[in-house]
């Protein structure tokens, strides 16, 4: 029972904290910031020839679901890497991080 009573604490505090990441995130401008240096960093290791799976597989989807978040890129074009702010995050998570669509 103990060893259960453990498991389920370091359950619960772990759902807390991905609880607190997606229902309450700040978005400052330095977690953008970093976030944008990342993307950048990812977009430079394709281009110097890092594995292109991702970069097909990106298109195959945006290609047959380009009208649904299926055939939405998940590598950020470069060109809209200085586009994103602080606004576009809090207009997407508050239309897709709600609790009654969450899985």
């Amino acid at each position: 029972k103990q060893w259960y009573q453990a498991e389920y604490g370091v359950l619960e505090t772990a759902t807390d904290v991905l609880s607190q990441a997606l229902l309450h995130s700040r978005f400052t401008e330095g977690e953008i910031e970093e976030a944008r240096e990342s993307i950048a960093c990812e977009i430079e290791m394709f281009k110097l020839g890092a594995d292109q799976e991702p970069i097909v597989t990106d298109c195959v989807h945006h290609a047959a679901y380009g009208g649904s978040t299926v055939g939405n890129f998940k590598i950020c074009p470069a060109e809209n890497l200085m586009t994103i702010n602080r606004g576009y995050f809090m207009s997407f998570h508050t239309a897709n991080f709600r609790p009654s669509i969450m899985v």
